[in-house]
């Protein structure tokens, strides 16, 4: 068996020292019992030495270890369930027995190795990473959850490798897009074969990601944020604000999407009063109107769009009124914020023809002929002579509107006016007096209307004044008296037929005065005699500066669709936010039924505060959330307004709706990590979640986004393992360790034993996970340069080494405790990283004890040939802590051992060598690797029990060896 130097068993030695003369073979080391997997050897020809090679490529997975041993057959005459051919280092049933037979799950070449090794080196193979992602179908997750070989990937790779290793791993969309824009430039190619390929529920996490979102936005032209967001199947609020961004607008692109949206997308775009605004801002006025004619905006918000800007869009006002229906000409004449808004706008003349298609009432068309500059006498006498006689009826009643008339009109004009309404003449008596001459000829080309029947004789008797026939004549002549009796007023009203209380409504100026002399209450109870809409109810209490309680008692009594009216009429929202104030704005929002997005986004305008934003969404419904969650731009104001942990909290209420909902996993983190929680707490609360617990919370909703504020770049890709791994904890372990064995001291005849003291080191990577301990010794593999021999031979040796070495060591042991089973899982990584050993590789022949050691492995030495197979094995027991077992004196071999060397059939066993004449002697245990046999014991891994024993979580049984 080999022997270690006196020195770090991981330096190289070429030389054998001086003190040492005799070989381990002539002292009686006996070889292992076991050979594994034959190395290329002097015997092997160079055919045989290329099929091995070929056999144990890292892509040929379990068959790579069959055809080894195939070739073993083919070269010796020995069958292979012979023992001494036979792999059982560390059992004692033949290799045929199903439980004991090296399959894949015990040396396969993992993933992990695949890629490492195709990056190792001087650069980069992009065609081994691509292949071995192929050979390896089922580890594909587990890179993806590795944060330290992504991280290398993306520094090895370009770009555009980058992006297709990505797509082959099947990473989250998210991940791919995230690559695709990165850097200068995008990759369209990978975007938009990333999204092509990716499933709805990648999509999905895509366009919940407010970030990533907003990224796209950014890093794309308009042209392609669109399509971007067409193929995620981002709603059209999100396709708009995409159009919107950057420089320019892309209007064609705004107005595609709107045609296609379905009806509930365009509404919730249209209820977005920051998405309504950020469109008003880049488009202009007849671009609006446009957007809101497809997205079926109110034809109140259309007028009001059309009068904004700079000038009125008349033309654009024709059409709309022209367009309208009668149910919507109706809300129309109803709106009186909108008509008095109209009437400021628009000339006379416009006015009136507005009016014409609106089909308002005659007195109110009247009323608009009586505007501007002068009255436009010839309009009202046409309108006069086109009125039915109810109308003409209702007008001769209002005595306010004819008293208008006859102080705005022309005095022959307004004789006229009054032959046609049945009305006296003015100044009748003194033409009687007189010449009869009224000073003004009548228009000659209006006739009277004959279809009104003339005055009554109590008309023109004010002894007898006559009783309006009209309701508009009563509620006039309750306004007309002195005082005014508004009370009488209500009576006439509550007393009237619908269609009569209609006439009133229409009659804006009647209207007016009546509403003036009525107490908010009466008011409130006549408005819903009249059947006035909500919106101009709620006008009149913002005209009379109601409090906030008052609208808001008086939304709260509305029914669903008069608030989705009032919604819908961004002029009459506005006045009424403004009115609320910041301390009752939400409640009235509230109590309308506005979108927890409004919601949001006016409380942001404000001095924000967490309280207010996690209120609102505290008390929201499920349905009204995820639109939050899905409105990148409004969860980007509420990322900027807040910390990180703040945002974090919001998203996990958008997501929960309440804190009692949270799941633990969330409840533990968001406690864990308020404040400025260190590095080693955040690990500690990782660790000491429950394996349900750690399910969720590697998928809980803004942690991943959250973790980086807190740790650096490389303490995160710890987190992400204990995360996506299940790691507990971990260690490097580099520590020296010293042995004592008794050497024999001179060449001539018999033994003449001395103790002689060697240095080794333990060195490698060990980790606790939840499922398994993982434990990575990182070899680094040299040849002196004028080796050509070892240089030729080096690759398949390594990888013959490297499977030999896992296939002795890993999986043969676990450690249990009432709660779980781990396996210890031992990898042997050549050439890669940062080394814990390094290893001369040596071809020469005459290498003799302690030639071969830890540090140099003399692969063609004669006196090694009959345990180069299990050598390699050893030397690696080394690197794990393990000391020899040969050679020992009786204390030491107890103390090494575990038992006294005289029979002790559990620990091995034991030869004797000696006693010299002095009496001492040596013993080796004839059984273990570490002595002169084949067998892995327990003891080989008493480190890893007590190393987990030590780091194991607050409350968790010990671990035994199993």
């Amino acid at each position: 068996m080999s022997r270690v130097l006196p020195t770090k068993i991981n330096e190289p030695v070429t030389q054998q020292p001086a003190s040492v003369e005799k070989p381990g073979v002539e002292q009686g080391e006996q070889p292992v019992a076991v050979p594994t997997t034959p190395l290329i050897a002097t015997p092997i020809s160079p055919r045989q030495r290329r099929q091995i090679t070929a056999a144990i490529s890292r892509t040929q997975g379990n068959q790579h270890l069959q055809r080894m041993i195939a070739s073993l057959q083919r070269h010796t005459s020995e069958a292979i369930k012979e023992p001494e051919n036979a792999i059982q280092r560390h059992t004692a049933e033949a290799i045929e027995e199903p439980e004991n037979a090296i399959q894949r799950l015990v040396i396969q070449r993992t993933l992990d190795d695949d890629l490492t090794r195709a990056m190792d080196g001087i650069g980069t193979d992009e065609e081994a990473i691509w292949s071995a992602i192929d050979s390896h179908p089922t580890e594909r997750q587990g890179i993806l959850n590795d944060a330290r070989i992504m991280a290398r990937l993306r520094d090895e790779l370009d770009r555009e490798d980058m992006a297709k290793t990505l797509l082959k791993l099947g990473a989250p969309l998210a991940d791919q897009i995230d690559n695709a824009i990165s850097g200068a430039g995008t990759d369209d190619t990978a975007l938009w074969t990333a999204i092509g390929a990716a499933l709805a529920d990648q999509k999905r996490l895509v366009l919940q990601n407010a970030t990533l979102m907003r990224n796209l936005r950014d890093d794309l032209s308009q042209e392609d944020a669109g399509r971007a967001m067409r193929e995620l199947g981002a709603s059209l609020t999100e396709q708009i604000y995409a159009a919107t961004q950057g420089a320019g607008t892309e209007e064609q692109e705004i107005f595609d999407a709107i045609g296609v949206a379905p009806a509930d997308q365009k509404r919730a775009a249209l209820g977005d009063r920051a998405l309504m605004a950020a469109l008003a801002d880049d488009l202009n006025q007849a671009e609006m109107l446009q957007a809101l004619e497809l997205l079926g905006a109110s034809l109140a918000d259309r007028l009001n769009m059309a009068m904004d800007g700079i000038g009125t869009d008349e033309d654009s006002i024709y059409t709309i009124v022209g367009a309208a229906n009668e149910a919507q000409r109706l809300e129309i004449r109803n709106n009186t914020p909108l008509m008095v808004r109209l009437r400021d706008e628009l000339t006379q003349s416009e006015m009136l023809r507005v009016m014409r298609s609106l089909a308002s009432s005659v007195a109110d068309r009247i009323d608009v002929a009586l505007d501007g500059w002068g009255a436009d006498d010839p309009a009202i006498l046409a309108l006069l002579n086109d009125a039915t006689p109810d109308e003409l009826l209702q007008i001769k009643e209002n005595t306010a509107l004819v008293a208008r008339l006859q102080s705005e009109m022309a005095e022959a004009t307004y004789a006229n006016v009054c032959t046609t309404l049945g009305l006296p003449l003015p100044g009748a008596e003194a033409t009687d007096a007189g010449t009869g001459d009224t000073g003004a000829e009548p228009n000659a080309s209006v006739e009277p209307n004959a279809s009104v029947e003339p005055p009554n004789a109590s008309t023109t008797d004010p002894a007898a004044p006559d009783e309006p026939q009209t309701l508009v004549g009563k509620v006039s002549a309750a306004l007309d008296a002195v005082p005014a009796n508004p009370a009488g007023a209500v009576t006439a009203i509550t007393a009237a037929t619908p269609a009569e209380r209609a006439t009133v409504r229409e009659t804006s100026a009647l209207r007016d005065r009546l509403y003036a002399a009525l107490t908010q209450a009466e008011l409130l109870s006549v408005m819903t005699l009249l059947e006035v809409p909500i919106g101009t109810r709620l006008s009149a209490l913002l005209d009379r500066s109601a409090t906030s309680a008052d609208l808001r008692a008086h939304i709260t009594a509305a029914t669903p669709a008069e608030k989705q009216a009032v919604l819908n009429d961004s002029a009459l929202l506005a006045r009424l936010i403004e009115a609320a104030g910041a301390a009752d704005r939400d409640a009235l929002m509230n109590a309308l039924g506005d979108t927890l997005n409004n919601r949001i986004d006016q409380a942001l305008l404000d001095s924000p505060t967490t309280s207010a934003i996690w209120t609102l969404i505290r008390a929201a419904d499920a349905a009204a959330r995820p639109p939050v969650v899905t409105n990148s731009e409004l969860m980007g104001r509420i990322a900027s307004a807040f910390t990180a942990y703040e945002y974090w909290q919001t998203r996990l209420l958008l997501e929960y709706g309440t804190e009692a909902a949270f799941p633990a996993a969330a409840t533990t983190l968001v406690t864990a990590l308020a404040g400025t929680p260190s590095y080693a707490s955040i690990r500690a609360t990782l660790s000491a979640l429950s394996d349900s617990d750690l399910t969720v919370a590697k998928t809980l909703v803004g942690l991943r986004e959250f973790l980086p504020t807190l740790v650096t770049a490389e303490e995160l890709m710890t987190v992400n393992r204990m995360l996506d791994q299940g790691l507990i904890d971990e260690e490097a372990i580099d520590n020296d360790w010293n042995e004592t064995l008794q050497v024999d001291q001179d060449s001539g005849p018999g033994l003449n034993f001395a103790a002689q003291t060697f240095t080794g080191n333990r060195g490698f990577d060990v980790a606790y996970y939840r499922d398994h301990v993982q434990v990575v010794v990182r070899i680094a593999f040299t040849h002196p340069l004028w080796d050509r021999q070892a240089a030729a031979d080096k690759p398949a040796l390594v990888a013959a080494w490297e499977t030999n070495i896992e296939a002795g060591w890993d999986n043969v042991k676990s450690l249990r405790n009432a709660q779980r089973t781990l396996p210890i899982r031992i990898d042997m990584v050549p050439d890669a990283g940062s080394a814990h050993h390094t290893v001369n590789i040596d071809s020469r022949l005459d290498a003799q004890w302690p030639e071969y050691n830890t540090g140099n492995w003399c692969y063609r030495a004669t006196a090694y040939a009959s345990v180069q197979n299990t050598a390699p094995l050893h030397e690696f027991g080394h690197m794990l802590g393990n000391p020899d077992e040969y050679n020992l004196s009786a204390v030491d071999y107890q103390a090494t051992v575990g038992s006294t060397a005289a029979g002790d059939v559990a620990a091995g066993t034991a030869s004797q060598n000696g006693p010299d004449p002095a009496g001492v002697s040596a013993f080796t245990n004839t059984t273990s690797l570490m002595g002169s046999g084949g067998t892995i014991e327990p003891r080989h891994l008493n480190y890893f029990v007590n190393w987990i024993n030590s780091h194991r979580r607050a409350g968790e049984p010990a671990y035994a060896l199993v």
